[in-house]
C-alpha cells in the first residue's frame, strides 16, 4: 500500500489513499467463505471501531482470508440472478405504453445548445422519466450483492438498448462485466488497478513517471479480476480493505 499513499511522491495518479482500514465482512463488501472453512483461523474481519466496539463478519462472510477459503462462485450465481432480474424489470415497466425518450435524444440537445444545456441535465431528464425513475428506484435498492459486487448501475444508460435482445443473451454478456465492479484492486505484483478500467493502472515498485513500460504479469488483473483472484495460489491472503481518498 505505502506506494501509493496520498503524498507519497509528486505524481497525483499515484495519491490514491491517506488511511485504510479492514472492512468488507460485517457490512456485506467482503468475500462470501466456502463452506466448511467458517473456523479457518487465518480469516480476516474487519478492525473494531475507534472505541474497541467489535464489528462481526456476516454469517459467511469475512473480509479476506486464504484464497482456498473464499467462495467465487456465489458472486457469480447472484450477478446473473440481479441481471435477469434487471431484464424483468424492466420489460414489466416497459410494456405498458407510455413513451420514454432515447437518452440520445437527451445528449443531442445537450451537443446543440452549446453550454445552455448541462450534461447533467441531460442525463437527469433522462434518469426522471417516470418510467425510467421507477427502474433506477428500485435497481438501486436491490442490486448492491455481497461478495465484492456492488454492480455500479447507477450510472445512467439507455435502458432499451441496454436490455435489447433475449434475457440469457444479455446475462452473459453483462455478468463478467458487472463482476469487474468489485473495487479497485492492488495485485502481488504491486498494480494498483482502478475498477471498471482496462489500462495497465499504476505500477507500485517503478514510482515515477506514470505510466511506466512495464505491464503486470498476468494480465487478468486487467481483464477479468475476479478470475485473477480466484486463480492465486491457495495460501495467498486476500484483504479487503475500505481506502479514503
Amino acid at each position: 500500500m505505502a506506494p501509493f499513499e496520498e503524498d507519497h511522491t509528486s505524481d497525483e495518479a499515484r495519491d490514491i489513499w491517506d488511511w485504510w482500514i479492514v472492512r468488507g465482512g460485517s457490512d456485506g463488501c467482503g468475500y462470501f467463505v466456502v463452506p466448511g472453512h467458517a473456523d479457518d483461523p487465518y480469516l480476516v474481519h474487519d478492525t473494531p471501531w475507534s472505541d474497541g466496539e467489535e464489528l462481526p463478519s456476516l454469517p459467511g462472510m469475512s473480509a479476506g482470508g486464504p484464497r482456498e477459503a473464499l467462495d467465487f462462485t456465489e458472486p457469480r450465481t447472484r450477478a446473473r440472478a440481479v441481471l435477469g432480474a434487471g431484464w424483468d424489470l424492466w420489460r414489466r415497466i416497459s410494456a405498458d405504453g407510455r413513451p420514454v425518450r432515447p437518452l440520445s435524444w437527451f445528449k443531442s440537445r445537450y451537443a446543440s445548445e452549446h453550454g445552455a444545456y448541462s450534461g447533467p441535465e441531460a442525463f437527469w431528464d433522462y434518469r426522471t422519466q417516470p418510467k425510467v425513475g421507477e427502474f433506477y428506484d428500485h435497481w438501486d435498492r436491490t442490486t448492491r450483492i455481497p461478495g465484492m459486487l456492488n454492480f455500479g448501475y447507477s450510472t445512467i444508460r439507455d435502458l432499451d438498448s441496454w436490455f435489447a435482445g433475449d434475457r440469457e443473451e444479455f446475462v452473459e454478456r453483462e455478468a463478467p462485466r458487472a463482476l469487474r465492479h468489485f473495487g479497485d484492486l492492488l495485485t502481488l505484483d504491486g498494480w494498483w488497478i482502478e475498477a471498471g478500467r482496462s489500462d495497465a493502472g499504476v505500477h507500485g515498485p517503478c514510482g515515477e513517471p506514470v505510466p511506466c513500460e512495464h505491464a503486470p504479469d498476468d494480465s487478468l488483473c486487467l481483464t477479468d479480476p475476479v478470475t485473477y483472484l480466484e486463480t492465486l495460489p491457495d495460501d495467498t491472503l486476500l484483504v479487503t480493505l475500505k481506502c479514503h481518498v
